[in-house]
């Protein structure tokens, strides 16, 4: 996701002091996030990229943002963003980068906006992967 390895090593930084102001061991943190531990040492050690999906799963265990992950900006105003946990679990399924995951939420959100009448129910993973199925080329 870091375009650049003082990018990387910055978000690096932010992951593992995360971590260890949580008391949170290498494995443990690595067992939440559902990646392995070694990768996640590499990734912490600033050797190995992430993918939005990885990203916004460490972060979710960190009890942190993406965004203050990727910037080290701590203004909750400034990430705004929640990802729904269906939407989580069809983007891991689906092996989709943050930003493709972002891109189906606007997708959806429009959808239902301009639809009138339509409920703020929140969709499943198999809605999710539905909707992913038939906009896809579009993201």
């Amino acid at each position: 996701m870091a375009d650049s390895k003082p990018a990387r090593e910055e978000i690096a930084s932010r992951i593992r002091t995360l971590r260890r102001t949580k008391g949170l061991s290498i494995e443990r943190l690595a067992a939440l996030a559902d990646i392995s531990a070694g990768y996640l040492s590499e990734v912490e050690r600033g050797l190995s990229e992430l993918s939005g999906t990885k990203l916004a799963r460490i972060a979710e265990n960190l009890g942190t943002t993406v965004d203050f992950l990727l910037s080290g900006r701590e203004d909750p105003a400034d990430s705004g963003v929640t990802i729904p946990a269906a939407l989580s679990e069809a983007a891991k399924t689906l092996d989709l980068t943050y930003s493709q995951t972002l891109r189906l939420l606007k997708g959806k959100e429009s959808l239902v906006a301009r639809r009138s009448g339509q409920s703020a129910q929140e969709w499943t993973v198999e809605q999710w992967m539905e909707f992913y199925r038939k906009v896809h080329p579009y993201l």
